[in-house]
């Protein structure tokens, strides 16, 4: 069927904010193009007035970039769970291990299957929904529609999917949703097992969520191992309170992003009876200062408020801290 491309839709399961478009796949794919005219590998859906793409979405992007006007693509009954599974192991081709897309292609199963289930009981569930079940009981039943688990996942998702990468995005999800973790800094890790070892790691030592990126953003910079990234952390548990220092940082940082000469605001709590931010950084050094030099980093890209900083952190050293 001819469609325009202008009237093409991403798959409406693919959250584009959350599913990274790979700009070297696109510019492959458009110079692939270019040189063959052969752009086939879309499928797609009519659905509430639109046509609403399967799989395919790097080269639709690729399409749209070429300013190609119209294309000749198969329009297939699809329904909503055909169309996430397709997705599902599209990204698990695509993306392999990137945690960023495992947890988010997970989270919109769940989603699905737990409204799914919950529209009927044991006695009206269709057949395409018992085979998912773990025994074909309503003991079973009345457990999964509580709640949608790994082995549920794993036979819906189907595919290349394993059981291990299920249950490693289920325990993201509900780390994030118990408000203990900042998923967006579990993700910056490039393989889920990094990305498990900073969740354990933000748990034992019960990190708050506001400094969660922060941290995570060093250890990816240093390339940390899996061992190494709990005995980082260690470092940072050396704090006298997590939770009393994340509400003075979080009153510091708001002030430097409004005042340029802020850091002799921090130098004042020395000499305050509330001097616990001060001590905290004095504490150690090495460990603390090129930590809240990023955190600083992130405030502000004047020079003078990193300036500021550097001579407090040299202010520290001659003081003995």
């Amino acid at each position: 069927m001819k469609i325009k491309v202008k009237d093409l839709h991403p798959n409406p399961f693919r959250r584009m904010d959350r599913y990274p478009i790979d700009r070297l796949k696109v510019d492959t794919l458009k110079a692939s193009i270019e040189e063959t005219t052969f752009w086939d590998n879309l499928v797609a859906r009519k659905h509430n007035g639109q046509i609403q793409i399967a799989y395919g979405h790097h080269r639709l992007t690729a399409l749209q970039e070429l300013k190609v006007k119209e294309v000749d693509i198969p329009i297939k009954e699809l329904d909503d769970g055909m169309m996430i599974k397709i997705m599902a192991n599209e990204n698990l081709d695509e993306w392999k291990t990137n945690p960023a897309v495992i947890n988010e292609t997970v989270l919109v199963a769940k989603e699905y299957l737990d409204g799914e289930f919950g529209k009927y009981t044991f006695e009206t569930l269709p057949s395409d929904l018992i085979k998912l079940l773990d025994q074909k009981t309503e003991k079973a039943f009345n457990k999964t529609k509580a709640g949608v688990g790994q082995t549920t996942l794993l036979k819906f998702l189907g595919g290349t999917w394993k059981q291990w990468v299920i249950q490693e995005a289920l325990a993201t999800l509900r780390a994030e949703a118990a408000n203990e973790l900042d998923r967006t800094a579990a993700e910056m890790f490039p393989t889920l097992r990094l990305t498990k070892a900073f969740g354990q790691a933000v748990e034992h030592h019960k990190v708050p969520v506001l400094l969660q990126k922060e941290i995570a953003d060093v250890m990816v910079d240093e390339d940390l191992t899996y061992d190494q990234i709990g005995k980082h952390m260690n470092r940072y548990s050396r704090l006298p309170s997590w939770w009393k220092f994340e509400k003075k940082l979080r009153a510091f940082m708001i002030d430097c992003t409004q005042h340029e000469e802020s850091f002799g605001r921090l130098c004042e709590y020395k000499d305050s009876e509330d001097n616990e931010l001060y001590r905290a950084i004095t504490r150690d050094v090495n460990a603390v200062a090129s930590f809240c030099l990023r955190l600083m980093v992130h405030c502000s890209g004047k020079e003078k408020v990193l300036s500021g900083f550097t001579n407090f952190i040299k202010e520290m050293e001659t003081d003995g801290g």
